[in-house]
């Protein structure tokens, strides 16, 4: 024991509560127009999809946001999802996600704001994820043809627009 320890670990290193930490990590935003930002940054960067725990506040995957009205945390996430759509047209390349429903393969961003049925997909093998563990699927955002990858046992799709 090295010197000026004394007494048990847990006594000298005592376990936060989580509504010590909670509180810690709760930032301060601001409402740019319905879309909450960080305002420490420079420039101010989004928040980030929102999730409501009923009783214990809104929390967006970092960090606990405080007290939003359900309101508040959908008009978020709308215009979240609403810029990530646009920015994703615009550069040509993006992130989704793939779910099957009804035996169909859907794309659709996070919060299923849009949502497209893929026009042909396939499954093949994948060094990581072994058998059937890489799909692709070909899909239309209007008249551009879109191709995504999914890897693994997750919902994750990259895309990227097919050059003509």
């Amino acid at each position: 024991m090295r010197s000026g320890m004394t007494g048990s670990m847990k006594e000298e290193h005592p376990t936060l509560s989580i509504e010590w930490m909670s509180e810690a990590a709760m930032i301060k935003y601001i409402n740019d127009h319905g879309l909450l930002v960080d305002p420490s940054t420079n420039p101010p960067t989004c928040i980030g999809y929102i999730f409501n725990f009923a009783g214990h506040g809104a929390y967006s995957p970092s960090y606990k946001i405080g007290d939003l009205t359900l309101e508040e945390i959908a008009t978020h996430n709308k215009l979240l999802a609403e810029a990530e759509w646009q920015g994703m047209l615009k550069q040509g390349c993006g992130t989704l996600y793939l779910k099957r429903e009804n035996g169909r393969n859907i794309v659709s961003d996070w919060p299923g704001v849009h949502r497209i049925e893929t026009t042909y997909s396939k499954s093949s093998w994948h060094n990581f994820a072994g058998r059937n563990g890489r799909t692709d699927v070909w899909f239309y955002i209007g008249k551009d043809r879109w191709h995504g990858v999914n890897i693994g046992d997750n919902q994750i799709l990259r895309v990227k627009r097919v050059k003509s």
